[in-house]
């Protein structure tokens, strides 16, 4: 009787340990979450946080999970955190976004409240797989209202 219940432990042990080995190597297959986040800015204003990479299906700009490719596109890109520690509503915004030796498009734009946060996902137009996101460069733009009046300011920014 303890050996039969030490075996059916065994395999419900052995069950939930092959569960996750799965699930890890499907999690790492589409997503590499770093072990430190990377800080692209960290002001008065705004705190800017580079998650990790992540391949995700889009459909009108929201992750799917669709099983026809017909209906969907794949996209590599970065999860991001914004945080708004301004007294006003930001918005913020990528340009002249280059990967390795060549332009490419984010689709970061956000527009965020005082003092709250954003999540996201920026992807790439051109970049098919997580191996060919590398050696990011680009200047990412906060827009500040207050009073009526716009205070734009740009950053530089990389990520190897």
């Amino acid at each position: 009787m303890i050996l039969a219940l030490v075996l059916i432990a065994g395999i419900i042990f052995l069950i939930y340990k092959l569960r996750a080995i799965i699930k890890n190597k499907r999690y790492l297959k589409n997503n590499i979450v770093f072990d430190e986040n990377i800080v692209i800015l960290d002001d008065k204003d705004c705190k800017i946080e580079i998650i990790g990479k992540s391949n995700k299906k889009i459909f009108d700009g929201k992750e799917v999970n669709a099983k026809k490719k017909s209906a969907v596109a794949n996209f590599v890109g970065y999860i991001y955190e914004i945080e708004n520690k301004s007294k006003s509503p930001i918005e913020v915004y990528t340009k002249y976004i280059t990967i390795g030796e060549y332009t490419d498009k984010f689709n970061l734009y956000e527009q965020i409240p005082s003092g709250k946060k954003a999540k996201g996902f920026t992807y790439c137009k051109k970049i098919n797989s997580l191996d060919e996101l590398k050696e990011v460069s680009g200047i990412i733009v906060i827009s500040k209202n207050k009073d009526n009046s716009q205070d734009i300011k740009e950053y530089n920014f990389k990520i190897d």
